[in-house]
């Protein structure tokens, strides 16, 4: 089941040496203010995407970690069941439910992120 849901939204600022390390990793320039993209309520991990596809900036109470890993995908079926063409925009691995860029297609369907049930 595929539900409209909040995210988590919770932001951190890039040190002068985070943000050297992203633009030297993946060639391009982060955004100095980064912001949480897992679904509220999903425990003390939290993460942003950075200046390249795969690149992640992952952060917990006191640790901080920028990692090259590829964006969950976990496929999101439609109200008949059949695949979308969108997948789980988190990082792989994430803590809590699984969000996707848009609401499932059909009459009276929510607009905003959605989620199902199912991280890791």
């Amino acid at each position: 089941m595929t539900t409209s849901v909040e995210l988590c939204s919770r932001q951190v600022v890039l040190s002068d040496r985070e943000a050297g390390a992203i633009r030297g990793l993946s060639g391009r320039a982060a955004d100095r203010v980064l912001e949480c993209v897992l679904v509220a309520d999903h425990g003390q991990e939290h993460a942003a995407r950075t200046g390249g596809d795969e690149w992640w900036l992952r952060w917990w109470p006191g640790r901080r970690v920028l990692q090259r890993i590829p964006s969950c995908g976990e496929a999101a079926a439609d109200e008949t069941g059949a695949a979308r063409a969108d997948g789980c925009g988190c990082p792989a691995g994430h803590e809590g439910g699984h969000a996707f860029a848009s609401p499932p297609e059909g009459p009276g369907d929510p607009a905003g992120p959605s989620v199902r049930a199912g991280g890791v």
